[in-house]
Protein backbone atom coordinates (compact mmCIF):
# COMPACT_ATOMS: atom_id res chain seq x y z
CA UNK A 1 0.00 0.00 0.00
CA UNK A 2 2.65 2.04 0.39
CA UNK A 3 4.26 1.79 -2.83
CA UNK A 4 0.63 2.16 -4.61
CA UNK A 5 0.98 -0.89 -5.30
CA UNK A 6 -2.75 -3.69 -5.47
CA UNK A 7 -1.99 -7.12 -3.66
CA UNK A 8 -3.64 -9.56 -5.22
CA UNK A 9 -5.28 -11.14 -2.43
CA UNK A 10 -7.19 -7.46 -2.30
CA UNK A 11 -8.27 -5.30 0.48
CA UNK A 12 -11.98 -7.11 1.86
CA UNK A 13 -11.37 -9.60 4.61
CA UNK A 14 -13.63 -11.80 3.57
CA UNK A 15 -13.16 -11.38 -0.06
CA UNK A 16 -15.65 -12.28 -3.39
CA UNK A 17 -16.74 -15.95 -3.79
CA UNK A 18 -15.99 -15.60 -7.51
CA UNK A 19 -12.52 -14.10 -7.05
CA UNK A 20 -11.31 -16.32 -4.11
CA UNK A 21 -12.65 -19.36 -5.76
CA UNK A 22 -10.43 -18.17 -9.03
CA UNK A 23 -7.85 -17.57 -6.50
CA UNK A 24 -7.48 -20.68 -5.37
CA UNK A 25 -7.95 -22.35 -8.51
CA UNK A 26 -4.37 -20.66 -9.55
CA UNK A 27 -2.76 -22.05 -6.72
CA UNK A 28 -3.42 -25.28 -7.25
CA UNK A 29 -6.20 -25.69 -4.90
CA UNK A 30 -10.02 -26.18 -4.49
CA UNK A 31 -12.06 -23.31 -2.69
CA UNK A 32 -14.40 -25.75 -1.77
CA UNK A 33 -12.48 -28.31 -0.47
CA UNK A 34 -11.51 -28.73 3.29
CA UNK A 35 -8.99 -25.83 4.29
CA UNK A 36 -5.48 -26.55 5.55
CA UNK A 37 -3.78 -27.74 2.03
CA UNK A 38 -0.90 -25.77 1.09
CA UNK A 39 -0.76 -24.44 -2.38
CA UNK A 40 1.20 -27.05 -5.15
CA UNK A 41 1.57 -24.58 -8.31
CA UNK A 42 0.62 -21.29 -9.38
CA UNK A 43 -0.62 -20.61 -12.73
CA UNK A 44 1.18 -17.72 -13.59
CA UNK A 45 -0.86 -17.28 -16.97
CA UNK A 46 -4.02 -16.92 -15.03
CA UNK A 47 -2.75 -14.64 -12.77
CA UNK A 48 -1.45 -12.44 -15.70
CA UNK A 49 -5.45 -11.79 -16.41
CA UNK A 50 -6.05 -10.45 -13.14
CA UNK A 51 -2.82 -7.84 -13.65
CA UNK A 52 -0.20 -9.97 -11.61
CA UNK A 53 2.98 -7.41 -12.28
CA UNK A 54 5.37 -8.83 -9.51
CA UNK A 55 6.03 -12.43 -7.18
CA UNK A 56 7.34 -11.73 -3.82
CA UNK A 57 8.91 -14.27 -1.60
CA UNK A 58 8.86 -13.30 2.52
CA UNK A 59 11.52 -16.04 3.37
CA UNK A 60 14.61 -15.48 0.65
CA UNK A 61 13.62 -11.45 0.51
CA UNK A 62 13.34 -11.46 -3.43
CA UNK A 63 10.86 -10.65 -6.26
CA UNK A 64 10.18 -11.71 -9.55
CA UNK A 65 8.79 -9.34 -12.59
CA UNK A 66 6.74 -10.82 -15.32
CA UNK A 67 5.46 -9.59 -18.14
CA UNK A 68 2.11 -10.05 -20.18
CA UNK A 69 -0.17 -8.90 -17.54
CA UNK A 70 -3.52 -7.55 -19.00
CA UNK A 71 -4.27 -3.57 -18.33
CA UNK A 72 -7.62 -2.85 -16.44
CA UNK A 73 -9.31 -2.25 -19.85
CA UNK A 74 -9.48 -3.97 -23.03
CA UNK A 75 -11.15 -4.06 -26.36
CA UNK A 76 -12.32 -7.35 -27.13
CA UNK A 77 -14.45 -9.36 -30.10
CA UNK A 78 -14.31 -12.78 -29.11
CA UNK A 79 -15.85 -14.40 -26.55
CA UNK A 80 -17.52 -18.25 -25.65
CA UNK A 81 -20.34 -19.12 -23.26
CA UNK A 82 -19.86 -21.54 -20.63
CA UNK A 83 -22.13 -21.93 -17.33
CA UNK A 84 -19.76 -24.54 -15.03
CA UNK A 85 -17.50 -23.35 -12.67
CA UNK A 86 -14.87 -25.41 -12.70
CA UNK A 87 -14.71 -25.96 -16.37
CA UNK A 88 -14.42 -21.88 -16.78
CA UNK A 89 -11.33 -22.04 -14.20
CA UNK A 90 -9.99 -25.21 -16.66
CA UNK A 91 -10.54 -23.03 -19.54
CA UNK A 92 -8.67 -20.27 -18.29
CA UNK A 93 -5.38 -22.21 -17.98
CA UNK A 94 -5.51 -23.88 -21.17
CA UNK A 95 -3.08 -23.00 -23.64
CA UNK A 96 -4.94 -22.29 -26.34
CA UNK A 97 -7.11 -19.55 -24.47
CA UNK A 98 -5.79 -16.38 -25.55
CA UNK A 99 -6.56 -13.70 -23.02
CA UNK A 100 -5.61 -10.82 -25.34
CA UNK A 101 -8.49 -11.78 -27.77
CA UNK A 102 -11.17 -13.94 -25.99
CA UNK A 103 -13.21 -13.82 -22.67
CA UNK A 104 -15.52 -16.19 -21.46
CA UNK A 105 -18.96 -15.39 -20.18
CA UNK A 106 -22.21 -16.98 -19.30
CA UNK A 107 -24.00 -15.62 -20.93
CA UNK A 108 -25.06 -14.37 -24.67
CA UNK A 109 -23.76 -10.85 -25.07
CA UNK A 110 -26.03 -8.07 -26.51
CA UNK A 111 -25.28 -6.45 -29.07
CA UNK A 112 -22.75 -9.88 -30.11
CA UNK A 113 -19.09 -8.84 -30.87
CA UNK A 114 -18.10 -8.80 -34.18
CA UNK A 115 -14.44 -9.28 -35.58
CA UNK A 116 -12.93 -5.95 -37.04
CA UNK A 117 -9.93 -4.56 -38.56
CA UNK A 118 -9.87 -1.62 -36.19
CA UNK A 119 -10.16 -2.34 -32.51
CA UNK A 120 -11.30 0.98 -31.60
CA UNK A 121 -9.69 2.47 -28.56
CA UNK A 122 -10.51 2.83 -24.72
CA UNK A 123 -8.77 5.09 -22.08
CA UNK A 124 -9.76 5.85 -18.22
CA UNK A 125 -10.77 9.37 -17.47
CA UNK A 126 -11.06 8.56 -13.56
CA UNK A 127 -10.95 6.05 -11.05
CA UNK A 128 -11.41 5.37 -7.63
CA UNK A 129 -12.36 2.89 -5.04
CA UNK A 130 -15.76 3.11 -6.05
CA UNK A 131 -15.83 4.22 -9.72
CA UNK A 132 -14.74 4.55 -12.98
CA UNK A 133 -14.98 6.91 -15.95
CA UNK A 134 -14.57 5.18 -18.93
CA UNK A 135 -14.36 6.50 -22.64
CA UNK A 136 -14.55 4.22 -25.23
CA UNK A 137 -14.92 4.59 -29.31
CA UNK A 138 -15.56 1.01 -31.46
CA UNK A 139 -16.20 0.83 -35.07
CA UNK A 140 -17.89 -2.74 -34.21
CA UNK A 141 -19.82 -4.49 -31.66
CA UNK A 142 -17.17 -5.15 -28.82
CA UNK A 143 -16.58 -6.31 -25.25
CA UNK A 144 -15.21 -3.82 -22.72
CA UNK A 145 -12.65 -6.44 -20.48
CA UNK A 146 -12.41 -4.90 -16.94
CA UNK A 147 -9.89 -6.64 -15.42
CA UNK A 148 -11.10 -5.96 -11.25
CA UNK A 149 -13.31 -8.23 -9.57
CA UNK A 150 -16.79 -8.73 -10.37
CA UNK A 151 -19.50 -8.22 -8.10
CA UNK A 152 -23.59 -7.87 -8.89
CA UNK A 153 -23.49 -4.53 -6.89
CA UNK A 154 -21.76 -2.95 -9.78
CA UNK A 155 -23.65 -0.89 -12.80
CA UNK A 156 -22.66 1.16 -15.85
CA UNK A 157 -24.38 4.04 -16.36
CA UNK A 158 -24.31 6.07 -19.49
CA UNK A 159 -23.26 9.56 -19.28
CA UNK A 160 -24.17 12.18 -21.84
CA UNK A 161 -22.86 12.21 -25.11
CA UNK A 162 -22.39 8.07 -24.97
CA UNK A 163 -24.00 6.57 -27.80
CA UNK A 164 -25.56 3.47 -26.19
CA UNK A 165 -28.22 4.47 -23.77
CA UNK A 166 -27.96 1.28 -21.00
CA UNK A 167 -25.26 -0.75 -20.05
CA UNK A 168 -25.18 -4.42 -18.55
CA UNK A 169 -22.10 -5.29 -16.54
CA UNK A 170 -21.76 -9.46 -17.18
CA UNK A 171 -19.16 -11.94 -15.03
CA UNK A 172 -16.34 -12.69 -17.64
CA UNK A 173 -14.04 -15.25 -17.33
CA UNK A 174 -16.11 -15.87 -14.09
CA UNK A 175 -14.72 -13.45 -11.63
CA UNK A 176 -13.97 -10.12 -13.89
CA UNK A 177 -16.26 -7.92 -15.56
CA UNK A 178 -17.34 -7.34 -19.12
CA UNK A 179 -19.85 -4.64 -20.62
CA UNK A 180 -20.79 -5.17 -24.53
CA UNK A 181 -21.16 -2.13 -26.56
CA UNK A 182 -22.21 -0.88 -29.63
CA UNK A 183 -20.65 0.40 -31.82
CA UNK A 184 -19.92 4.04 -31.57
CA UNK A 185 -18.84 6.71 -28.50
CA UNK A 186 -19.40 5.40 -25.44
CA UNK A 187 -18.92 7.49 -21.81
CA UNK A 188 -19.83 5.67 -19.03
CA UNK A 189 -19.08 5.47 -14.95
CA UNK A 190 -18.99 2.34 -13.63
CA UNK A 191 -20.38 2.05 -10.21
CA UNK A 192 -20.49 0.11 -7.10
CA UNK A 193 -23.89 0.73 -5.97
CA UNK A 194 -26.04 -2.59 -4.80
CA UNK A 195 -29.86 -2.41 -4.47
CA UNK A 196 -29.74 -2.64 -1.11
CA UNK A 197 -27.14 0.24 -0.45
CA UNK A 198 -29.62 2.27 -2.77
CA UNK A 199 -32.99 1.17 -1.20
CA UNK A 200 -31.08 2.05 2.41
CA UNK A 201 -30.52 5.66 1.51
CA UNK A 202 -33.69 5.92 0.15
CA UNK A 203 -34.82 5.31 3.48
CA UNK A 204 -32.79 7.34 4.98
CA UNK A 205 -33.72 9.95 3.12
CA UNK A 206 -37.01 9.49 4.39
CA UNK A 207 -36.60 8.86 7.97
CA UNK A 208 -34.39 11.60 7.58
CA UNK A 209 -37.69 14.40 6.21
CA UNK A 210 -39.73 12.69 8.34
CA UNK A 211 -37.51 13.63 12.06
CA UNK A 212 -37.12 17.18 10.74
CA UNK A 213 -40.44 17.15 9.66
CA UNK A 214 -41.47 16.42 13.21
CA UNK A 215 -38.97 18.30 15.24
CA UNK A 216 -40.22 21.19 13.58
CA UNK A 217 -43.58 20.32 14.35
CA UNK A 218 -43.10 20.03 18.04
CA UNK A 219 -40.51 23.37 18.02
CA UNK A 220 -43.95 25.06 16.45
CA UNK A 221 -46.08 23.63 19.19
CA UNK A 222 -43.61 24.47 22.11
CA UNK A 223 -43.31 28.20 21.08
CA UNK A 224 -47.09 28.17 20.13
CA UNK A 225 -47.64 27.10 24.12
CA UNK A 226 -45.40 29.33 25.44
CA UNK A 227 -46.75 32.56 23.47
CA UNK A 228 -49.81 31.31 25.22
CA UNK A 229 -48.96 31.27 28.47
CA UNK A 230 -47.39 34.62 28.61
CA UNK A 231 -50.50 36.50 27.25
CA UNK A 232 -51.44 39.68 29.22
CA UNK A 233 -54.89 38.99 30.95
CA UNK A 234 -57.14 41.91 31.24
Amino acid sequence: MTAGALDMTGDDPAGLLRYKRFQSFAEGLDFDAPVGKPPTVIHINAMRMVRLRYVFSDDEQKFWEFGGALPQLLLVDHFRVMTNYPEILSALTNVDFDMQREVILESQPFPTPQPATEKGTVKMLESATGYLLIQADVAAPSLLLITDAYSSGWRALALPGSTQARYHIMPANYCLRAIPLEPGHHLLRVEYSPLGFRIGKVVSVVALVIFFALSGSAVKNHFGRQRTAIRPRV
